[in-house]
């Protein structure tokens, strides 16, 4: 349920909210608009850049909660990626199917033509979905963690 959201989230085309490429104007916008500190990731790859962020909520599973989140959009090449960055709780089901990432495990879902991986960072889940493939995506999230 959590991924088919994350997928749904990622196609649409609402348009972001805060349109810059600037990670420190993102961070300054997203400051206080949300009960937690969301941290742009910083991605080493030189194909990422991104585009701008929004504010989001995700449906985390757990007693149907619905909680706030960031969505921070980036272009990888031709490829679309966002990044939601939300509190999904102690009890926040990543799934089973997970890489070791730079010694971080990462969870990888296919859906619907997309992967959507799952990691935590501290007390916050951030969920990456793209249509790269599982090999690129992984290789991205290597250059953040």
């Amino acid at each position: 349920v959590v991924v088919d959201d994350l997928v749904k989230q990622h196609v649409q085309t609402t348009p972001v909210e805060v349109p810059t490429a600037l990670q420190s104007e993102v961070d300054h916008w997203l400051a206080g608009k949300l009960p937690f500190r969301a941290a742009t990731p910083k991605f080493k790859d030189q194909r990422v850049s991104l585009l701008g962020a929004r504010l989001s909520r995700v449906h985390t599973g757990e007693n149907d909660q619905n909680v706030p989140a960031a969505q921070l959009l980036y272009r990888v090449g031709p490829h679309k990626m966002s990044v939601l960055v939300f509190d999904g709780g102690e009890s926040f089901e990543l799934g089973d199917n997970a890489q070791i990432v730079r010694g971080q495990p990462v969870h990888v879902h296919d859906r619907s033509g997309h992967r959507v991986a799952i990691f935590k960072r501290g007390k916050l889940t951030y969920a990456v979905t793209s249509d790269l493939p599982t090999s690129d995506i992984v290789q991205v999230i290597g250059t953040s963690l």
